[in-house]
C-alpha cells in the first residue's frame, strides 16, 4: 500500500495552496486552503477548506489516488469530526493502527470524537473519484455550536467530550435529506461572505442530522431485537427474510433497522447473509467435496458464475481450485 507521511502532505499543501496564507497552522485543516495538486504519492486532486466560525472548519476533498494509499495526519488537540463519503471508499485508523468502524463507503458518514494524536486515512483505489465532505470542530467550538442540544445526547458522548482521552464514534447511512444538502453544498457558489453564511447553514443542518440520530441510539430493547434478528439470520441464511420482514421482526422502520444492525455488528444485513453463505459453501466444498454448481445453488446463488466470483473475492481462491485440493 502506498504511504504518504504527514510531512509530505504538508509540503504538497503549502506548495499548492492558492489562499494568501502560505504557511499552515499546526493543525492542517485550521488553515484556509484552496489547493489543486498533482503528486506522485497523493495523486491528482483538489482540497478546499474554509473556516466557517472560529475553530469550525468545512473541508471538501476530491482526489484520484494512484493506488491504495495510507495518509498520515496528526491532530495536536482532541477534535470532533463528521465525514460524509460522497464517492469512493476509505477507512480511518487511530494512532495504534486500529481501524475505526471498518470501511466507510459511498453513501455513509461517520461522527467521531478523537483524542489528540495520529490518525491515518486509508483510501482505497476505486473506479470513481474519492469525494468527501468533512466538518472539524475543536471540543470548545463543538460545545458552543451545539449548546442547545448537548443535554439530549447519550452519556457516552458527553463523557468523551469531558475526557479528552476517550474515543467515541458512530456510523450511519446518509439519508435522502442529507444527500440533497451535500449535493447542493458541492454545486452552490456565492460571493465569499454569502458563501460562508451558506456553509454555516449546511453545517448546522448536518450537525442536527447527527444529533437526531445520536439521540436515538439503541435502547436495551432495541439491542435485544437486533440480536434476535441476527440469530434468526444465522439459522435461515439460505433463503433469508427481506429487509422489510427483518425490520418488522425487530419492530423498527427499514432504515432504522438497517442502521442499527450495521452499527451493532459492523456489517450490513446483506453483507452478513453473504458471509454466511460463502462460509457454508467453503465447508461444503472442502469437507464434503460437493460439486461447485450444486453448492452454488444450494447456498442460494442464481448462477455458478456469480457464486464463483463472490467466492474468489472473499477467499482468494476459486471454488473449483479449492475443491480439487
Amino acid at each position: 500500500m502506498n504511504k504518504v507521511s504527514f510531512e509530505h502532505l504538508q509540503n504538497v499543501l503549502v506548495r499548492n495552496n492558492r489562499v494568501t496564507e502560505q504557511s499552515l497552522a499546526p493543525e492542517i485543516f485550521q488553515t484556509p486552503l484552496d489547493c489543486k495538486y498533482d503528486d506522485p504519492l497523493l495523486g491528482c486532486g483538489h482540497i478546499k477548506s474554509d473556516i466557517i466560525r472560529n475553530e469550525v472548519i468545512l473541508n471538501i476533498t476530491k482526489t484520484v489516488f494512484p493506488s491504495d494509499t495510507l495518509i498520515e495526519n496528526h491532530f495536536l488537540e482532541p477534535m470532533v469530526a463528521m465525514y460524509f463519503m460522497v464517492g469512493g471508499k476509505a477507512s480511518i485508523e487511530d494512532m495504534d493502527g486500529n481501524e475505526i468502524e471498518g470501511e466507510l463507503k459511498k453513501g455513509e458518514c461517520i461522527f467521531f470524537i478523537m483524542p489528540a494524536g495520529q490518525v491515518n486515512f486509508k483510501m482505497f483505489k476505486e473506479v470513481e473519484d474519492h469525494h468527501f465532505v468533512g466538518v472539524h470542530f475543536t471540543f470548545d467550538s463543538f460545545r458552543r455550536f451545539s449548546k442547545a442540544y448537548l443535554d439530549r445526547l447519550p452519556s457516552d458522548i458527553l463523557e468523551s467530550l469531558n475526557d479528552s482521552t476517550k474515543f467515541f464514534n458512530y456510523r450511519l447511512r446518509i439519508d435522502d435529506e442529507i444527500k440533497h444538502s451535500l449535493e447542493m453544498l458541492l454545486i452552490k457558489r456565492y460571493k465569499e461572505e454569502t458563501q460562508l453564511l451558506y456553509f454555516e447553514s449546511k453545517i448546522t443542518e448536518f450537525t442536527l442530522f447527527f444529533f437526531r440520530n445520536l439521540a436515538d441510539i439503541s435502547s436495551d430493547d432495541q439491542i435485544d431485537a437486533i440480536e434476535n434478528v441476527h440469530l434468526s439470520l444465522s439459522n435461515n441464511f439460505i433463503v433469508p427474510p427481506s429487509i422489510e420482514e427483518m425490520s418488522k421482526q425487530a419492530g423498527m422502520s427499514q432504515s432504522k433497522f438497517y442502521q442499527e444492525f450495521s452499527v451493532k455488528f459492523k456489517i450490513t444485513p446483506y453483507q452478513f447473509v453473504k458471509e454466511l453463505k460463502l462460509n457454508h459453501a467453503k465447508t461444503l466444498l472442502s469437507e464434503r467435496k460437493m460439486q461447485v454448481m450444486d453448492v452454488a445453488y444450494l447456498v442460494g446463488y442464481d448462477s455458478p458464475e456469480g457464486f464463483s466470483r463472490a467466492f474468489k473475492s472473499k477467499f482468494k481462491i476459486s471454488p473449483k481450485d479449492l475443491n480439487s485440493n
